[in-house]
């Protein structure tokens, strides 16, 4: 019998060891291109041989040696006579990661379950990624840090309990996966998972806590994923953002403020809209440039944004023109509102020597039920007679732009 042509006929040729054995799996030729000997082949038999008869794909682990192999047989009958053909080749190098064969076939169904609760979750929060660090990289604390838009965001997880979320001052330097880190506020090692910075500027790092014995050899298999679904959820929360803000001011833009008018602002028991308008705009952009006006715009930005919070949303509705609308607020505190909010304009008019900034108010208050409609237009006119007062005061002609 040619074991050569029998092997070409059943196999073809390939990167690997080949062997021609009888039905008991005793070697009748081989071609001796790995290193295992016929002794240790003999030991495989005993344990495979019983489960294979048919053509079938199978694995081998040699724990003395520390290998990993991949095994195809096939069965053929020549000139009256059954033989099995066995085409074996090392997959160390890929199995490595791995210290035997059980352990080595959970963790890749565990890759495999991991990477469809990746795309199950997908369209989910960032901090949606804290449950998988626990469950699959086996540790009990997890922390994700976000710089948006220079505010650093923190959010914790601990085994039993839920997301905790905080503004924070520091952000971790940007670590490779599996570094040991040493995190601000916590006096216990930390790994970093990943880190990066997006191509729109966000800066995040995902760390999970050292557990004693801990394997990571494992870690570059999530790490990329977990990177991956970090960046996709970034990149569609800006998306959204930017679909929703003004980009000169980060206020809320007209479309949003139009959303909310359908669904947020008639589910309150009262309302308080303040209708502001920049004095002078025009003559700023004649005399000194659209660039000095844009700093008012930003400026009158900046002052809204500082009083802004929970059921108070600010928004930009043209270029001159802003909202502020308060939610299940009384008439006093719309009042105190607006008290802060023209100190914290003062003070930005303080701390630079740019043209100053001057913005018309007018405030209106409503009971539940109300018509947003018609608040708004309460708020507008008086908006006009606040900006006419202004310039009025200061010996002016209150039709000057």
């Amino acid at each position: 019998m040619n074991f050569e042509i029998l092997i070409k006929n059943c196999i073809g040729s390939g990167v690997g060891e080949f062997l021609v054995t009888d039905p008991e799996w005793n070697i009748l030729y081989r071609t001796n291109t790995l290193s295992f000997e016929d002794s240790q082949w003999n030991k495989w038999a005993m344990i495979y041989r019983t489960d294979i008869f048919e053509d079938s794909d199978w694995e081998i682990v040699d724990k003395e040696s520390d290998k990993y192999y991949r095994a195809r047989t096939f069965a053929t009958n020549q000139d009256g006579d059954r033989y099995f053909v066995h085409h074996v080749y090392d997959v160390s190098d890929y199995a490595g990661l791995f210290r035997d064969l059980s352990v080595y076939s959970g963790e890749w169904r565990s890759m495999s379950e991991f990477q469809r609760e990746i795309i199950d979750n997908l369209s989910a929060d960032c901090s949606e990624c804290l449950p998988l660090v626990l469950r699959y990289l086996k540790t009990d604390t997890a922390v994700l840090y976000v710089d948006k838009r220079k505010i650093i965001q923190s959010y914790e997880l601990r085994k039993d309990s839920g997301i905790k979320n905080i503004t924070v001052k520091d952000m971790p330097a940007e670590e490779k996966p599996g570094i040991i880190c040493a995190l601000p506020g916590y006096e216990d090692k930390y790994i970093c998972c990943c880190s990066g910075t997006t191509d729109f500027g966000v800066s995040y790092g995902l760390y999970f806590r050292q557990i004693k014995d801990a394997d990571t050899s494992i870690l570059p298999m999530y790490s990329v994923q977990f990177k991956l679904f970090i960046e996709n959820s970034l990149m569609r929360e800006q998306i959204v953002y930017e679909n929703e803000h003004d980009y000169l001011t980060g206020l809320y833009n007209g479309g949003k403020l139009a959303d909310m008018a359908k669904t947020v602002f008639p589910e309150a028991g009262s309302i308080a809209v303040f209708n502001m308008d920049v004095n002078y705009l025009k003559r700023t952009n004649d005399t000194l440039g659209h660039e000095f006006g844009s700093r008012l715009i930003q400026k009158t930005g900046k002052s809204i944004i500082s009083v802004v919070g929970d059921g108070v949303y600010g928004f930009r509705t043209g270029g001159d023109e802003f909202l502020m609308i308060a939610t299940d607020i009384s008439k006093e505190e719309a009042e105190e509102l607006r008290s802060d909010w023209q100190k914290a304009l003062q003070k930005l008019n303080e701390q630079d020597d740019e043209p100053e900034c001057v913005v018309a108010c007018g405030l209106s208050h409503a009971e539940a039920p109300f018509n947003l409609r018609n608040i708004l237009r309460e708020a507008d006119n008086l908006m006009y007679e606040n900006k006419r007062n202004i310039k009025i005061s200061r010996g002016e002609d209150p039709d000057l732009r």
